[in-house]
């Protein structure tokens, strides 16, 4: 009965081949991959959009406190560091003079420590004669 057969499936059912297995290892690896790409940059953005938040959050702060404050209007340029939101930032405060009027430009940058890159700057115009 068996001796006039060939080795094939009953019904006409076919087997998955090593070359077919390794084909769709190959592809499923790329795609595994390409998703653990992804997670890690999406890992990053979000760290990066929580570092300049918090560097927009402390410039504003910073320039609030400056224009609240009774200290003179010096025009130059100050660095200072300051600690925020569980990291030290690098804050430059840099004061002109407008031509021709009576306000002084204030500007205040926020950049990360220790890349020192910048991530957040604010600016305003103040008439140093109002109270």
């Amino acid at each position: 009965m068996w001796a006039g057969r060939k080795n094939t499936p009953r019904n006409g059912q076919r087997g998955v081949t090593l070359i077919e297995v390794l084909v769709a290892l190959a592809i499923l690896g790329f795609v595994a991959a390409g998703a653990l790409t992804l997670i890690s940059q999406n890992s990053r953005f979000m760290i990066s959009v929580e570092d300049r938040l918090a560097a927009s959050v402390l410039a504003d702060n910073l320039m609030v406190e400056r224009l609240v404050s009774r200290a003179p209007y010096d025009e130059g340029e100050e660095e200072f560091d300051r600690e925020f939101a569980g990291r030290a930032w690098r804050c430059d405060q840099r004061i002109n003079n407008v031509p021709n009027s009576d306000l002084v430009r204030i500007e205040i940058d926020v950049r990360a420590m220790p890349s020192r890159q910048l991530l957040a700057t604010v600016t305003t115009l103040q008439n140093p004669n109002d109270e």
